[in-house]
């Protein structure tokens, strides 16, 4: 048990680090957090797999308040950005498509993705859940190719952001999950 309650401990103190290199204001503990958008990805107490391919260059988006993710898309993802409590993340990607932006319901919190995905992300959306454990799936945005992916976060843990290969459209895609 004690070395549960030491393992909760440090994964409930876990901070956001960009390889290394900590962001500023993003805690676990629902403080005062600020949207962050950085090369080189960010580590988080969980990840997903990555979904799509292995192109473009690996940029992280997060914050501990996420409230939808926003971007442009047609048939594929073509930009991902994040609308925080606190602000937002600056977008990453391309500039093509129409813009989209989804979110979840009121009482609902940003629980994990799911979509489509070959080379590229062709397709998102949230799986929002409620402090009763009720999951509900948002509408996707992007087109219908690709095979598709889910991931939900552990129990007790939210959506925090994403870790993103991008080019000219989403190349893929690993969420980022923290506990409260």
């Amino acid at each position: 048990m004690r070395g549960y309650l030491k393992l909760f401990t440090l994964i409930s103190s876990v901070a956001l680090t960009v390889t290394g290199l900590a962001i500023p204001n993003a805690r676990a503990d629902g403080g005062t957090a600020q949207a962050e958008t950085t090369t080189g990805g960010i580590h988080a107490a969980f990840r997903s797999p990555w979904f799509g391919g292995t192109g473009g260059s690996v940029w992280g988006i997060a914050c501990t308040k996420l409230r939808s993710i926003v971007g442009r898309s047609g048939t594929l993802v073509d930009q991902l950005g994040l609308v925080c409590e606190d602000g937002s993340a600056t977008p990453v990607g391309g500039g093509g498509g129409g813009p989209f932006q989804i979110s979840c319901p009121s009482g609902f919190y940003a629980s994990g993705i799911y979509g489509s995905s070959g080379s590229l992300v062709d397709s998102l959306g949230l799986f929002c859940k409620d402090s009763s454990g009720r999951v509900r799936m948002t509408h996707t945005t992007g087109g219908t190719g690709g095979s598709y992916f889910e991931y939900e976060c552990p129990d007790r843990m939210f959506l925090t952001g994403f870790n993103v290969r991008k080019g000219s459209y989403i190349d893929a895609i690993q969420a980022l999950c923290l506990p409260f």
